[in-house]
């Protein structure tokens, strides 16, 4: 097949024949071939002879090398089976020049040997001198054409085939969007009668049925007393001898004691009543409005991005045709003019171009190019099968997948195929880096930094990651991978892996993922610290990381609690970030089955791992996508769903803003600031208990004795210069000591203090200086890390930490570091003294007032 490789080659002989000043004219073209060879290799023939036109067969001949000067029938054989266009004798045989390659061996020895290489090869020399004498100098006009045409072929079936990617991209939109307008539109009707008939229930005055009876001595009436502005019957219907509401029980003087608002008698009416009915009525729903309102809206914008998508892909596939004619005609060129019509490359393209020449009922074209194939040689077409399956697998995948699968290592056969990518690895100070493809600096770049414990699948995920990226499907039936098993079994330090050159398939931008070691059985704390200053190396280096898109914790679907160790490590590594992390923190949960990791999910609440919306943004995944898939599929299947997860990781990536190299730097230098500061109080600690203990000896000299408890066992007063009257002891007050509350008559003098031993002053100074000079040197270390990382030693806490560390050096006479802390202490910008000069004066001048 095809390589970049070749195509690097055949653009070069472009330039040199067609150039002002190259070569224009060719007497012969050799095919260099060993004497033992039995068959061509389909590269050797592919490539080389697919170069020139038609008119220079007569000058291509075959240079046979260590040869013994019998005829070679196994070359001859083999130009034979592969049916070599090249110049024949009277024989028919193809011609050929015979080598020795010993001329240039030790001649101390047995010469017989050497005496008929050399004969051998002086006597076929003066033949191939003589079949250049009498053979026609070609011109190279038509093998440049041949180059160009192949040339500009390939360039139009890599168009091609980037058009019909685009296309199916398209197609994908197209029907997305149509899904996601179907559901808008389903949305609106649901939504549409926002006004519905609903029960209300009011009140209606009736009138009273003005019954009336005679009772006694007198006519009396049915009547009722009711409030049309309540609107409520204030007092039930009854018979009553009188027509005036005034007179009712319900009301005292002017107003009514039943109804809410107390209203006048006045207002009251006596021949109706109030009863509640219900009524239809029509009532807005606010909230499905507003929906129907959205939907419609989203409907509209909808429509129109449809409309857009349909013409881009018209345009696209106004582009294929043109391109897939361009194609067509580059072929039938060639067939007319090239030397090697047979090569693997044109069949290739002739299986392509079948394909969508039918796809597009061409039938005519499809005809021509059947008829082309079919004038293949045999030998080619058994060749083309047994090279990579062929046509069905160039189709099955894109350029860029098909030309990767190439250049890898087949791992394992079978459903999927499992390749092992060609990968570049270099060092960046002590963090390894693993590079797939060339990165194009004008291109975007996103970075993911994974934390997990060993088994818990995060080399899986890299290489799901990695798939995702490369844009392989599930129907693809093919699995690539970047983590090497050496890697995979053993505790590997920081890793970096880099996916360049397949921006567009899936992702527009490129690839970098950290990959931090597992943590289940590494050696503790102080190798996590180790990983973490590696990361910090890595993020201030010159060409290394310079933000982090995402922090994402690998966990299993199935864990419930967030081990210890994990913790450390995973804050031990966001720490680097400060406060700002939590926005990007992802949990990436494998080994899922798709149902919600509701273990996962509260083992993460419980640890307090969330984003800035307070909830774990999580993914599912899983871990089975590279299993065989020739048996039960069944728990494969969600592995396809995978693909989902990722986009929406993606949608993740896309609108969340990285974190910056400044960040990790300022975090860093916080951090070393907080250490010096601590061991600067230490060392301050020290000295003065070192002071304590001279000044101790100097008084035990000087004869000074101490106030002694004996109820205590304790000194309370040393060096005390009161010789015998204890009550004039500093320490006594009314009679008692106010260190420890005893009569002074409980006291004694001693010599010496009860504390101290003889010898032992020596020994705690010893010890003393000894944690000093320690803390001294991580001190120094310390600095000259915080004077690395600093974009400009312009800090006047630096500054300050400089003279402290000056003074105690020169106290301890280490002359090298005095000089290299000086010197960084002369880089202090001017404005850092300045500010620090003004601190100082109006510090004297508080303390002064």
């Amino acid at each position: 097949m095809e390589t970049e490789r070749d195509d690097i080659v055949r653009q070069r002989l472009f330039d040199l024949f067609n150039s002002d000043d190259g070569v224009h004219e060719i007497s012969a073209v050799g095919l260099v071939l060993k004497a033992t060879e039995n068959r061509l290799s389909d590269r050797l023939i592919d490539s080389v002879t697919s170069l020139f036109g038609k008119d220079m067969g007569k000058n291509i001949v075959a240079l046979i090398t260590h040869s013994d000067g019998r005829k070679p029938k196994n070359v001859l054989k083999a130009l034979k089976d592969a049916n070599m266009k090249c110049a024949k004798d009277e024989t028919n045989q193809p011609v050929h020049f015979l080598f020795d390659n010993c001329q240039s061996e030790d001649r101390t020895e047995d010469t017989n040997i050497l005496k008929h290489a050399y004969r051998i090869t002086t006597e076929n020399m003066r033949q191939f001198a003589a079949f250049r004498a009498k053979t026609e100098l070609k011109t190279l006009e038509t093998t440049v054409v041949v180059i160009n045409e192949r040339l500009k072929l390939t360039t139009c079936i890599q168009k091609l085939q980037e058009r019909i990617d685009s296309i199916e991209v398209k197609q994908k939109e197209i029907q997305h969007t149509e899904e996601m307008l179907q559901k808008h539109q389903q949305d609106m009707r649901s939504n549409k009668n926002f006004a519905e008939e609903v029960d209300q229930v009011y009140k209606a005055a009736e009138p009273i049925d003005g019954e009336r009876s005679w009772w006694g001595c007198g006519l009396l009436y049915k009547e009722a007393v009711s409030c049309p502005v309540c609107e409520m019957t204030c007092q039930s219907p009854r018979y009553k001898m009188t027509q005036s509401p005034q007179r009712s029980t319900v009301s005292t003087d002017v107003c009514c004691t039943v109804c809410p608002k107390q209203c006048p008698v006045s207002k009251h009416m006596y021949d109706r009543t109030y009863v509640e009915k219900t009524r239809k009525v029509e009532m807005i729903d606010e909230d499905m409005r507003q929906k129907y309102i959205k939907s419609n809206k989203d409907c509209e914008i909808m429509t129109s991005n449809l409309g857009e998508l349909q013409k881009e892909m018209e345009e696209l596939q106004e582009d294929k045709d043109e391109l897939l004619e361009e194609s067509f005609q580059h072929v039938v060129k060639l067939e007319q003019i090239a030397l090697n019509v047979d090569s693997l490359s044109t069949l290739v393209h002739l299986d392509f171009l079948i394909e969508k020449m039918n796809e597009k009922r061409d039938t005519e074209k499809v005809q021509k190019l059947e008829e082309m194939k079919r004038r293949v040689h045999t030998g080619t077409r058994a060749n083309y099968q047994l090279t990579a399956a062929g046509s069905q697998m160039k189709n099955k995948y894109t350029l860029k997948q098909y030309d990767i699968i190439s250049k890898s290592n087949l791992i394992q056969s079978g459903s999927p195929r499992r390749y092992q990518l060609p990968t570049k690895k270099e060092y960046i100070g002590t963090v390894r880096r693993t590079t797939l493809g060339e990165r194009n600096v004008n291109k975007k770049n996103k970075t993911i930094l994974l934390v997990g414990e060993t088994e818990e699948g995060k080399s899986t995920l890299i290489n799901a990651l990695v798939n995702y990226t490369l844009g392989v499907d599930w129907k693809d039936d093919v699995w690539f991978e970047i983590v090497e098993d050496e890697q995979r079994s053993q505790e590997s330090d920081v890793i970096v892996y880099q996916i360049f050159g397949f921006e567009g398939e899936t992702l527009p931008y490129s690839l970098t993922v950290i990959d931090t070691p597992g943590y289940w059985s590494t050696t503790g704390t102080e190798r996590d610290d180790i990983v973490r200053q590696r990361l910090f190396d890595l993020f201030n280096a010159d060409d290394g990381v310079q933000e982090i898109n995402a922090v994402g914790l690998v966990l299993k679907a199935t864990e419930n609690r967030l081990s210890d160790r994990l913790m450390y490590v995973f804050d031990s590594v966001t720490s680097l970030f400060g406060k700002d992390v939590e926005k990007n923190v992802v949990a990436f949960i494998t080994h899922s089955d798709g149902r919600t990791p509701e273990n996962a999910l509260k083992a993460l609440k419980e640890a307090n791992i969330k984003n800035i919306t307070n909830q774990p943004v999580h993914f599912l995944l899983n871990n089975c996508q590279s299993e065989d898939r020739t048996e039960n599929t069944v728990p494969l299947k969600f592995a396809v769903k995978i693909k989902k997860e990722m986009r929406e990781f993606k949608a993740f990536l896309e609108i969340t803003a990285p974190l910056k190299r400044e960040t990790v730097i300022r975090e860093e230098q916080s951090r070393l600031t907080g250490l010096i500061q601590d061991l600067q109080k230490r060392i301050e600690e020290i000295e003065h208990e070192q002071g304590k203990i001279l000044l101790n000896d100097n008084n035990k000299k000087r004869g000074w004795r101490a106030t002694y408890c004996k109820n205590c066992k304790k000194t309370c007063h040393y060096p005390c210069k009161v010789s015998s009257d204890l009550g004039k002891c500093e320490v006594m007050k009314d009679g008692c000591c106010t260190q420890c509350g005893c009569a002074v008559s409980d006291h004694m003098k001693e010599e010496a203090r009860q504390t101290s031993r003889d010898g032992e002053s020596e020994s705690q100074l010893k010890e003393l200086q000894k944690e000093k000079d320690q803390l001294l040197e991580e001190s120094f270390q310390l600095v000259v890390r915080l004077d690395q990382i600093s974009l400009k030693v312009n800090s006047m806490s630096t500054y300050v930490y400089l003279d402290f560390l000056i003074e105690k050096m020169e106290e301890k006479k280490d002359d090298e570091k005095v000089n290299r802390l000086k010197k960084m202490k002369s880089l202090v910008d001017q404005k850092t003294k300045d500010g620090l000069q003004i601190m100082l004066d109006k510090l004297k001048t508080a303390v002064k007032q």
